[in-house]
């Protein structure tokens, strides 16, 4: 399975807007042009952009600024899709934290019961349940963007034989 269904597939749909936008970063790739390839003039009346399959690369032309160039296009994405990503990860991991000190006061105050109820036992069973999925999620967002943007550099690494990633 290609890697942009993937991450289709296993990311959480509440946090949807939040991975990294493959997609478009994918497209940013292929109007640069390698360092040691010559450039070929294209006559004013001739569309750059005449076939059918190229549509796809045009469809993230509103992400390029005046006078930025494609190189210029897909660092300044890149920096923007890290700075989204960083940003919602560092809000969960405070949320989870925030959720990690309710739950262990909630667990001071069970124990300090006696005796201790099995109803509350289950609802503390039940957040610590919940508290572990939230930190799966956490480090499924985390892995699956670090793959993306690891994919993304090789993929720019191969097209214009750079080594950008390191």
């Amino acid at each position: 399975m290609k890697f942009g269904k993937r991450l289709q597939y296993e990311c959480v749909v509440e946090w949807q807007d939040q991975y990294l936008n493959y997609k478009e970063l994918q497209s940013l790739i292929n109007p640069i042009v390698p360092l040691n390839v010559t450039t070929v003039a294209v006559p004013e009346d001739e569309p750059l952009l005449a076939s059918p399959s190229n549509k796809s690369i045009n469809n993230y032309a509103h992400v390029r600024q005046p006078g930025e160039s494609p190189a210029q296009t897909f660092s300044r994405r890149m920096q923007e899709e890290f700075n989204k990503i960083n940003s919602f990860f560092l809000a969960r991991q405070k949320d989870m934290q925030e959720y990690q000190v309710k739950l262990n006061q909630a667990t001071s105050s069970v124990m300090k019961e006696v005796p201790i109820r099995s109803k509350k036992l289950d609802q503390l069973k039940t957040a610590f349940g919940e508290f572990y999925r939230g930190l799966c999620m956490i480090q499924n967002y985390v892995e699956i963007n670090s793959e993306g943007f690891r994919k993304i550099y090789k993929k720019h690494d191969k097209v214009l034989g750079l080594k950008m990633k390191d």
